[in-house]
């Protein structure tokens, strides 16, 4: 995803909503040009691509925004530019029909503030200029008029929700308001630290002896097969080719050239490209057809066999072997399938070797410890960090530049009960944070002191989490229908 557009993205949908309907004149035109295309729906009403709509507005507006900072916008990145604007009519629409029923209106007068403020009207000086006001038609203001109305009445709802940055003698004029108690403890969020040894063990070292008894305990599942195969899509085409295959009519290596022929499992002649057993078997929508095909003669063809894509006929070209565990390729082969089959074993493994060497640092002290002959074991001392599931912006996050081992553990809920849960001076028991197997000993605990003023600057950060809840929850609702990909790929992929 352009990291641009990754930014841009992120501003909160109640504000995005509240401008993307005001900059720009429908005089563009643009992707509100476009037939239409509905690309979901807001209670149960069609959210279209036509001129006049909140969503092509939007698009055409978010739009022009980007191009006006040097955003390339092509067909590969309109989803986001969708997707957006889509999020923006939701909450534009979902606005209008709150408001609808109040009496609320915005003014003429404030129409025309707003109005003579826009940029389109502006000197180089900053002054509104009639001479660029002639150069749109009354039919393009009265759309601007229209785009202006919809913007207020997107700030006017979220001002009535969330309160705005206008007050009279220190209060704000709207929204909910943020109880004095509620920033007093959301001051303290975070000022309780605790500081940690961490001992770690990297799943990516695990040795090589292990990989060579897991190989010897399971040579059956590396045996290698020596087979072709030729696929198709549909099964009647596949039961008349096997036909002609086995009486001989056609050869295989003419067949597998013909159009029909797809290589779902093979190179450009035929033969099988994933021929471990283990591999075989993964082909097979049964795995009972894998005795079927190890016990063909030489040169034989199967029957139709039904695979994980379409219908296969497979031709034995020689008898399996036993792999050579010796033999280097082989080997990675094995340790592949442990990293992506047995991930459990790897786990456990440096699970024990875990609880080993916390028994050596329980009895000597994690000073003391020397895990410099262990392979990919490693000994860092973090910092003192405050307990935050999820990495929220109230308290510090983790220290994951001194301790990398930890970058996984933001929302890991193992993690966070038993390192706030444990002693001062105590070890945890081995904790899976991705590709680590680490375990923590608590080395202790302290209050940092809150600023001042701390409670004061929170209600900005409040209002936003109330934004982003509600934005969610609106988001989520199930009178929004978000058909965005699909109508993307209407409009672009299939070109």
């Amino acid at each position: 995803m352009n990291k641009t557009f990754i930014t841009i993205g992120a501003v909160v949908i109640f504000i995005l909503a509240a401008v993307a309907f005001v900059f720009a004149p429908a005089k563009v035109g643009g992707a509100a040009q476009r037939d239409a295309v509905v690309f979901g729906k807001y209670d149960g009403k069609p959210i279209e691509l036509k001129p006049g709509t909140e969503f092509a507005q939007a698009v055409n507006n978010l739009q022009q925004q980007y191009q006006a900072q040097g955003i390339n916008i092509d067909e590969s990145n309109y989803i986001y530019l969708y997707s957006y604007a889509f999020n923006a009519a939701v909450q534009s629409i979902a606005a209008k029909n709150a408001v609808k029923g109040t009496g609320y209106e915005p003014g003429s007068t404030e129409v025309a503030r707003h109005m003579l403020q826009l940029p389109y009207f502006l000197d180089e000086n900053g002054k509104y200029s009639p001479e660029l006001a002639r150069l749109y038609s009354d039919e393009q203001k009265e759309e601007i008029r229209t785009s202006i109305k919809a913007s207020l009445v997107s700030k006017r709802f979220q001002d009535d929700l969330f309160g705005s940055s206008e007050e009279l003698g220190g209060k704000s004029f709207f929204g909910l308001k943020t109880s004095n108690a509620e920033s007093d403890f959301l001051s303290g969020f975070g000022a309780k630290k605790r500081s940690f040894g961490i001992i770690s063990f990297n799943k990516s070292n695990y040795p090589d002896s292990e990989v060579m008894k897991f190989a010897e305990a399971n040579k059956d599942t590396f045996e290698k097969f020596s087979l072709s195969a030729i696929s198709f899509a549909d099964e009647k085409t596949a039961e008349k080719v096997q036909k002609q295959l086995s009486s001989g009519e056609i050869k295989f290596e003419d067949a597998v050239k013909e159009e029909y022929s797809e290589k779902y499992f093979t190179d450009a002649e035929g033969k099988i490209t994933a021929s471990y057993k283990y591999q075989v078997k993964g082909i097979l929508a049964d795995e009972a057809s894998l005795e079927t095909i190890k016990a063909l003669a030489k040169d034989a063809f199967s029957g139709v066999v039904k695979t994980s894509s379409g219908y296969t006929v497979f031709r034995k070209d020689g008898e399996s072997t036993q792999a050579d565990f010796n033999d280097k390729n082989t080997f990675d082969v094995v340790k592949k399938y442990i990293t992506s089959n047995e991930s459990g074993k790897i786990e456990d493994y440096f699970i024990e070797t875990a609880k080993n060497v916390t028994a050596d640092a329980t009895l000597n002290g994690f000073d003391a410890l020397d895990v410099s002959a262990i392979d990919g074991a490693e000994k860092v001392t973090v910092p003192a960090f405050s307990l935050n599931y999820g990495g929220v912006s109230l308290a510090d996050k983790l220290p994951t530049d001194t301790a990398k081992q930890l970058s996984s553990a933001v929302s890991n809920e193992a993690f966070w009960e038993k390192a706030f849960g444990m002693k001062v001076g105590s070890y945890s028991e081995p904790i899976v944070l991705g590709n680590y197997v680490v375990v923590l000993n608590c080395t202790g605990e302290e209050t940092a002191e809150v600023a001042a003023d701390k409670a004061d600057t929170l209600k900005s950060d409040i209002q936003g989490y109330d934004q982003s809840a509600a934005q969610a929850n609106l988001l989520d609702s199930d009178k929004v229908e978000n058909n965005v990909w699909n109508a993307y790929a209407q409009l672009h992929m299939n070109k």
